[in-house]
């Protein structure tokens, strides 16, 4: 069924010829759709991508307001803690009618004044030994 004629070789390259182009098209075939799902896979990735970043920035923004919230606590819970405070000193310091405060000087009970004034005339010797 081959030819041997001079012709023969020439429709046995043509016929080889064929079959390498079949199979550079099947392997460009191949390449083209490997070519595409790896496209497919980059989109895949990138919506990922994107929704992550969007679950970052919301993850950021709550963080963010949470901290303003704890910041307005803290700061709510300073001014209650100053305001009873500043009461109390007012309270405990009452002033006169002409606005000045009251000073109170320690009195002194009679037995202590007796016993010093008596005390600082005559001192005792030490008695105990060495």
């Amino acid at each position: 069924m081959t030819e041997t004629s001079g012709n023969g070789v020439a429709t046995l390259d043509a016929q080889e010829t064929k079959k390498q182009r079949k199979k550079q098209a099947k392997r460009e075939a191949k390449a083209m759709l490997k070519l595409e799902r790896s496209r497919e896979d980059v989109e895949k990735a990138e919506q990922k991508v994107a929704k992550a970043q969007a679950r970052l920035e919301a993850a950021r923004t709550r963080l963010r307001n949470t901290e303003a919230k704890v910041e307005q606590m803290e700061q709510a819970s300073q001014i209650e803690v100053q305001t009873p405070q500043q009461e109390s000193e007012v309270t405990a310091a009452p002033a006169n009618l002409d606005g000045q405060e009251e000073h109170h000087q320690p009195e002194v009970s009679s037995s202590n004044a007796g016993e010093s004034s008596s005390d600082s005339g005559t001192s005792t010797p030490d008695t105990r030994s060495n």
